[in-house]
């Protein structure tokens, strides 16, 4: 009897303890359980947070992108309105270029100073014989009326051989004739000056040709002569010796310098004038043999002061 009693004891010892095992383990179990939902919730919500806060992140790119779109639009329409802007002003200031220019090349025509000029031309041809007649037009009425009539003086006189010269050309069964040609202008404030040539070819050994200057006084509407630049003999004596002096090392000893410097007017009536200066033109056959050429002389106005 005493064994049941403590065989029972025993047993309902060990049935305590399991029970309370049991008891644990299921507690644990449920706090585990507890522990792994506040696990899940606090994943959850961090990756709720990490959402939105990935949310918030891509929003303002959203917004900058769309900012930078508006600033692209907006540069766009700046540039296209700067840019018929600049056409605007473009074809405007063409437009007063070409006004301008207009304008310009006009002034140009018509002042004394400028070299632009106009060129005219009167000429007649034959079977074998041509002559022609080149002569510079300034605007400046009374000076183009001289440099006309000098230049018609000359094709006038062309013309009065023209049938004879075409009778000789055709018997040599050569084309030639007679042109006159003009050297670049200087112009100036105070007078037009250039030179006029004058070729001459019939079949001979070579061209003949012949220098005529043109000096006109634009303040005083008439032509110059040496005697408006030297104004006595003794000057003239001295210009003859300056001339002289200054040909006498050009090369081959000419023959006739010593002649053509003789302190004569007609001697020095072939010049043309540049802006400081004046340029003494001796023909061929002046100075020595044609070989030899044409020569000119320059001497300044400073020069001529001095004489």
């Amino acid at each position: 009897m005493q064994r049941k009693c403590i065989i029972l004891g025993l047993a309902i010892l060990i049935f305590g303890l399991i029970g309370c095992s049991s008891n644990n383990n299921h507690a644990s179990k449920e706090t585990q359980e507890a522990a792994a939902d506040d696990s899940r919730e606090t994943v959850t919500e961090k990756e709720e947070v990490s959402n939105d806060a990935d949310q918030k992140a891509e929003e303002p790119e959203g917004n900058k992108a769309d900012v930078k779109s508006q600033d692209a639009d907006e540069e766009l329409k700046e540039d296209m309105t700067d840019e018929k802007t600049l056409e605007a002003d473009i074809e405007t200031g063409m437009g007063e270029a070409e006004t301008n220019g207009e304008e310009q090349e006009d002034a140009a025509f018509l002042s004394p100073t400028s070299t632009e000029y106009d060129i005219e031309k009167v000429e007649k041809h034959g079977e074998w014989a041509e002559i022609s007649a080149e002569y510079p037009v300034f605007g400046t009425e009374e000076a183009d009326k001289a440099i006309e009539m000098e230049a018609k003086k000359h094709f006038e006189e062309f013309e009065t051989e023209f049938e004879e010269n075409e009778k000789l050309l055709a018997e040599i069964s050569y084309e030639g004739g007679e042109s006159l040609y003009f050297w670049e202008p200087t112009v100036t404030d105070d007078y037009i000056s250039f030179m006029f040539g004058h070729v001459m070819d019939f079949g001979g050994p070579h061209p003949y040709t012949y220098q005529y200057p043109f000096n006109y006084d634009l303040k005083n509407q008439r032509e110059l002569s040496i005697q408006d630049f030297v104004k006595n003999e003794s000057q003239l004596s001295n210009l003859g010796d300056l001339i002289y002096n200054k040909l006498e090392n050009e090369g081959p000893e000419l023959d006739m310098l010593e002649e053509a410097t003789q302190p004569e007017w007609d001697n020095f009536q072939r010049f043309i004038l540049m802006e400081d200066s004046i340029i003494f033109h001796y023909e061929h056959y002046e100075l020595g043999p044609y070989a030899y050429g044409v020569f000119d002389v320059e001497v300044t106005f400073d020069e001529l002061n001095e004489l």
